[in-house]
């Protein structure tokens, strides 16, 4: 999708919290997994567009590509980490975003890749100016 993006004449970022380097598939310390970023698989996504989440996310969100990816570590994505600590990393890291958009015609989608259930049942939400709220 980023280098569709690209292609069309939209601008894409991929930020990955605590990936060691900007482009790296390596697997680094602190819970960065490069085969949770899809950013390097892909020879479309400009190295440049393949971040860091720390340094490289802006703080002010209208400098925002027209599509971001961010992908927590291990840790706060709760492959290996608690619910409670992906919550805290949601709350930290997310909701000043969430709030924006939500007064700046900007979405937030939030994709849960795996349940604990064992029902391959994952959640999608969506958080914007333009949701209607409920259940889908």
């Amino acid at each position: 999708m980023g280098g569709e993006l690209i292609k069309a004449g939209f601008t894409f970022g991929g930020y990955s919290e605590d990936m060691p380097s900007v482009d790296t598939p390596v697997t680094g310390p602190y819970g960065y997994a490069g085969k949770h970023n899809p950013m390097v698989d892909f020879a479309d996504v400009p190295a440049a567009d393949n971040m860091p989440y720390a340094g490289f996310f802006p703080t002010d969100f209208t400098k925002l590509p027209t599509f971001s990816f961010v992908v927590p570590n291990l840790i706060d994505d709760m492959h290996d980490g608690t619910v409670s600590q992906g919550d805290t990393w949601l709350k930290n890291n997310v909701e000043a975003y969430r709030q924006w958009a939500q007064t700046h015609n900007s979405l937030l989608i939030m994709t849960f890749d795996e349940d604990s259930s064992g029902n391959n049942q994952v959640a999608t939400i969506f958080d914007g100016q333009m949701v209607k709220p409920g259940p889908v």
